[in-house]
C-alpha cells in the first residue's frame, strides 16, 4: 500500500510545479501595477485645481430687466497679487433682500471669501449688509470700504451681516452660477482688474482726442495736448488701436514739442494716469523713434526736476 501512496504523491507534485524565479517577479511586478494604479487617478484628478491660477480680469452678469433710469448688472474681478488670488464681488442688495418691492435696489462691493476651484467648478461666499450698500453704484474698481463710505450715501441703516453662497462653472469666458433657481452667465469683459479706478471709465481710451492732436500737430494749445493725455489709462491695455495710434502720437509730440507736452503733464499730474503714460514711454512703438535726439532735447528744459527724471528713466536715457 505505501507504494502506490508514494506514487500518487509524485504524481500530484509533477502536475503542481512551484514557481520559478522569473514568474514570481513577473508576479510582483504585476501586483505592483495595480496597486500603483489608483495612486496615478488620484494624482490626476488634483490638477485642475489649479485653475484659480487663471482667474484674472472681470466677469460681468448682464441683468436682463435693465430700464433706463436703473442698471442692476453685477460683476465679479479676480486680482492676482504674488501667490494670492484676491476677489470682489459687485452687485446689488438683491443678492439678500429677496422680498424687494415697490423700492430701488442697494449697490455693495464685497471681497469674496472662501474662494476655491475644483476642475470646472468654483465656489465663493460673501459677507454684506444693508447698511454697506449705497444709494448708486460705485465705479467697477472702486474696493477701500472707508472711501466707498465717504463718497456713497448709505441705502440703509440695518447693520445686521448677510452671507451669500455661490457655486457655478467656469470654463475661461464665462462663469455660470445658479441663484434662486435661475441660470446667469458672467461673461469676461475685461482681461485685467485695476483696483483703485473705474475699470469702464468711458472717457478713457478715446480716439477723438487723439484725432484732434493729430490734426492740429503744428498749432497745438494745452488743451488739446491736455485731452489728448488724459485719454490714456490702463485699462487700454486691450484696446489695439489706441494703444498703437496714441504710442506713435505721444513721440510725435515729445519730439516735436517736449516742453508743450511734459508741462501740461506736470500741472496735471494729479489728474491724470501716469502709469499709463510712463509705460507708453518705456515702449516706443518702432525702432524709428529718435530717443537720443528727444532725450537730449528734454535735458535742456527748464521743468519740474522729479518729473525730467521720470520722463528720462521711462526713455531709458537718465545719464
Amino acid at each position: 500500500m505505501k507504494q502506490p501512496i508514494y506514487l500518487l504523491t509524485l504524481l500530484i507534485l509533477a502536475c503542481n510545479p512551484t514557481p520559478s524565479s522569473n514568474e514570481q517577479e513577473m508576479t510582483s511586478r504585476s501586483d505592483t501595477t495595480e496597486i500603483e494604479k489608483p495612486a496615478t487617478k488620484i494624482a490626476a484628478k488634483t490638477k485642475p485645481q489649479q485653475n484659480n491660477l487663471q482667474l484674472k480680469g472681470i466677469y460681468q452678469y448682464d441683468y436682463p430687466n435693465d430700464t433706463p433710469d436703473l442698471n442692476e448688472d453685477q460683476y465679479i474681478a479676480f486680482k492676482k497679487e504674488g501667490d494670492t488670488l484676491r476677489a470682489w464681488y459687485f452687485g446689488t442688495s438683491d443678492e439678500f433682500d429677496l422680498a424687494r418691492e415697490g423700492y430701488l435696489p442697494g449697490y455693495f462691493v464685497s471681497e469674496i471669501e472662501n474662494l476655491i476651484t475644483r476642475g470646472d467648478s468654483i465656489f465663493f461666499s460673501i459677507t454684506t449688509a444693508h447698511n454697506r450698500c449705497f444709494t448708486i453704484r460705485p465705479p467697477i474698481g472702486l474696493i477701500d470700504q472707508n472711501v466707498l463710505s465717504e463718497q456713497y450715501q448709505q441705502w440703509n441703516h440695518a447693520n445686521e451681516l448677510q452671507t451669500v453662497n455661490y457655486s457655478g462653472k467656469l470654463d475661461g469666458l464665462n462663469l455660470a452660477i445658479n441663484m434662486f433657481g435661475e441660470a446667469r452667465n458672467y461673461r469676461k469683459t475685461r482681461s485685467d482688474f485695476y483696483p483703485g479706478i473705474d475699470n469702464y471709465d468711458t472717457t478713457k481710451c478715446r480716439t477723438q482726442p487723439l484725432l484732434t492732436l493729430d490734426q492740429n500737430l503744428g498749432d497745438l494749445t494745452d488743451q488739446m495736448v491736455l485731452n489728448f493725455l488724459d485719454a490714456f489709462s490702463v485699462i487700454c491695455d486691450t484696446n489695439i488701436e489706441f494703444s498703437q495710434w496714441s504710442n506713435e502720437l505721444l513721440f510725435k509730440v515729445l519730439e516735436e514739442n517736449p516742453k508743450q507736452l511734459l508741462q501740461v503733464l506736470s500741472d496735471n499730474l494729479a489728474d491724470l494716469d501716469t502709469a499709463a503714460i510712463y509705460d507708453e514711454l518705456e515702449s516706443p512703438l518702432h525702432d524709428l523713434i529718435p530717443i537720443d535726439s528727444i532725450t537730449s532735447e528734454i535735458k535742456l528744459l527748464n521743468i519740474d526736476d522729479q518729473l525730467k527724471t521720470s520722463v528720462l528713466e521711462r526713455l531709458g536715457n537718465l545719464d
